[in-house]
């Protein structure tokens, strides 16, 4: 899947939601770091209401810096898509986590539940804070 993506290259995608979505990408100068690029799909980029909202949640995401929020890198516009790079964060997403204790006939054990609502909670927190 390698591709151009204005100053970075897209290696691989991550997941697509409904409106967006996430690609892992290294930037083409700079850092080696990896990043994550969350970009529009392409049928909702002429949709000025989801364009301002993407927009806005840039504009907050910048202000943010927390252990647990990825942080916002870069925001800008690709040909007539939008885009973030924002922090890429290697390990185990959520669902995958949990369809392994499923598979196992379990539940996610309550104390590792507790853990990752409370870290979530203290992300949440903090943003909102920020925002008050």
């Amino acid at each position: 899947m390698p591709e151009l993506f204005g100053r970075y290259q897209l290696v691989e995608r991550i997941a697509q939601g409904g409106m967006a979505e996430i690609l892992l990408a290294r930037p083409l100068s700079g850092t080696p770091k990896s990043c994550a690029i969350k970009r529009i799909l392409p049928q909702f980029s002429r949709d000025l209401q989801f364009v301002s909202m993407f927009i806005d949640e840039a504009r907050i995401t910048i202000g943010l810096n927390h252990k647990n929020i990825v942080q916002l890198y870069d925001f800008g516009q690709v040909d007539s898509t939008y885009f973030m790079a924002i922090e890429y964060v290697d390990g185990t997403d959520l669902a995958a986590l949990l369809r392994h204790f499923v598979a196992r006939g379990g539940a996610l054990p309550p104390i590792v539940a507790a853990w990752i609502v409370s870290q979530g909670a203290a992300g949440l927190g903090h943003a909102h804070g920020m925002l008050d």
